[in-house]
């Protein structure tokens, strides 16, 4: 019901903060790594570090929509 998704919403916002835990962010940093020396051609678009930013904020809402306090490699992975 739209009610308890506000109210699920709502705690989520201000209860829940995940941190990346250290296998997370091993996984993101070799992912990120490969896309930057993969498209090192002049004809690509450049990868930046907001790439890297959006990832770890992909992660970290992942495991906050299930309410966990740590944002694992699964997630990660499916950032």
């Amino acid at each position: 019901p739209p009610v308890l998704l506000r109210k699920y919403i709502a705690y989520a916002r201000k209860y829940v903060h995940p941190k990346l835990t250290q296998g997370a962010r091993a996984l993101l940093l070799r992912f990120y790594l490969e896309l930057r020396t993969s498209h090192r051609s002049d004809d690509t678009t450049p990868v930046t570090t907001r790439q890297l930013e959006s990832l770890i904020r992909l992660t970290e809402a992942r495991a906050k929509a299930e309410l966990r306090l740590d944002a694992r490699t699964s997630d990660a992975r499916d950032a």
